[in-house]
C-alpha cells in the first residue's frame, strides 16, 4: 500500500507587469527634430517628382545610350511582361508590389528618422572603468 501525502498549495499572485516608459512606445507622428521631418518630406517629394518627370539613360538592351522617361520605361516593361504571356493579374501584382515597396521605403525612412535615444544617465553597471 502506498502512502500519499498532500502538501498545502500556495496561491501565487501574478506579479504586476512593469510599465514601459513613454519613450519606448512607437511614435509614428513625432520626429526627433524638425530638420529630419523636412528632410524626409524632401526625399519623398524628390522621388515622386523623379518618377513622374525624370529621365534615365538606358545602359542595356535595345535602347542602349538613349534617355527615356521613367514612365515610358515602366510602360515598356509592362508591355514586355504581357508579350511574354503574363496575365493582367500578374502585371497588376508587379505594379502593386512596386508601389508597395516605394511606400514601404518611405515608412521605414519615417520610422528611422523618428528613432530617439532617450537613455538617461548611465547606471553604475554601464559606467566606464567599473
Amino acid at each position: 500500500m502506498a502512502d500519499a501525502t498532500v502538501t498545502q498549495g500556495r496561491r501565487e499572485e501574478p506579479l504586476p507587469l512593469a510599465e514601459k516608459p513613454a519613450s519606448v512606445s512607437p511614435r509614428l507622428r513625432t520626429f526627433a527634430s524638425r530638420p529630419l521631418a523636412l528632410l524626409w518630406a524632401g526625399i519623398v517629394v524628390a522621388i515622386v517628382i523623379f518618377l513622374a518627370f525624370g529621365t534615365v539613360r538606358i545602359g542595356a538592351g535595345n535602347w542602349t545610350g538613349l534617355r527615356m522617361s521613367v514612365g515610358r520605361i515602366w510602360g515598356h516593361f509592362t508591355r514586355f511582361l504581357v508579350d511574354e504571356g503574363a496575365s493582367t493579374a500578374i502585371v497588376a501584382g508587379v505594379t502593386a508590389a512596386a508601389v508597395a515597396s516605394l511606400l514601404g521605403a518611405a515608412v521605414v525612412l519615417w520610422l528611422a528618422f523618428a528613432v530617439r535615444d532617450d537613455r538617461g544617465e548611465p547606471s553604475s553597471d554601464d559606467a566606464p572603468g567599473q
